[in-house]
């Protein structure tokens, strides 16, 4: 798996190539901010973006696949009440649905769109268990993908939340920076792992405590967001282990 979080640029049509040439990832995860300019761009600029995204991600090449999640910068959601209907509309016409189960092998992915505003229940929660009704979250891997974080939220919104879907796995892009944490479900409390950088070149985490679930904050990969380390994420899945 590739997970990208994505703010767009010139140099990404030469390092992209490179990675994926380099990983071969059966999935392709982008964790928003597709678009710096997606609030204010015209319907026309839009599509110009989206097509000089395709460009670079080959979006359109029906032999990879790809999951591509709404951020704040593309659809709103940083701030209270910026959040425009019309603006998530158009994305799912570029890149699907926004609420998305998707399932190959032992691994299932849950695609969200759940901004800093929104709680846990009522549409939102009814939105969410409508993909999972007919095929529950069962497969060893359970990866939830969002823009923004969930372990970090309210205990009564973690609660609920985990309850309802048993992810092990959860990756956001809202931060820029690279992080991992672990929530302990008997405890309720977090513990970060990494932050900026691993400790060592190949970090392993065992997926096969039901009590404990990891949060991946993977980073920008454009200079352009001001952080220190940039870069792609690969994920390795094996016999309940992430690498």
């Amino acid at each position: 798996i590739f997970v990208i979080f994505y703010c767009l640029y010139r140099y990404l049509a030469k390092t992209f190539p490179q990675a994926k040439s380099y990983v071969k990832p059966d999935w392709i995860v982008v964790l928003g901010d597709i678009f710096d300019e997606g609030l204010s761009a015209s319907d026309d600029e839009f599509k110009r973006y989206f097509e000089r995204f395709n460009s670079i991600f080959d979006y359109k090449n029906h032999e990879q696949h790809y999951i591509i999640i709404p951020g704040d910068n593309d659809v709103g959601g940083e701030y209270y009440g910026d959040t425009q209907p019309l603006l998530r509309q158009r994305f799912r016409n570029y890149f699907g649905r926004i609420i998305a189960l998707y399932h190959q092998n032992d691994i299932q992915f849950l695609k969200l769109d759940m901004d800093m505003f929104d709680s846990y229940s009522d549409a939102k929660r009814s939105a969410v268990m409508e993909q999972t009704q007919n095929r529950p979250m069962k497969a060893n891997f359970r990866i939830v993908l969002n823009h923004w974080t969930i372990l970090t939220r309210t205990v009564r919104f973690i609660k609920a939340f985990i309850n309802d879907i048993e992810p092990n796995i959860i990756l956001k892009g809202d931060s820029h920076h690279f992080s991992i944490i672990s929530y302990d479900r008997i405890s309720m409390k977090n513990t970060i792992l990494a932050q900026e950088h691993l400790s060592q070149s190949i970090f392993t985490l065992d997926l096969t405590d039901k009590n404990v679930i990891y949060e991946i904050s993977v980073p920008t990969c454009s200079y352009r967001m001001g952080v220190q380390r940039m870069g792609y994420v690969a994920l390795f899945l094996d016999s309940g282990k992430l690498i």
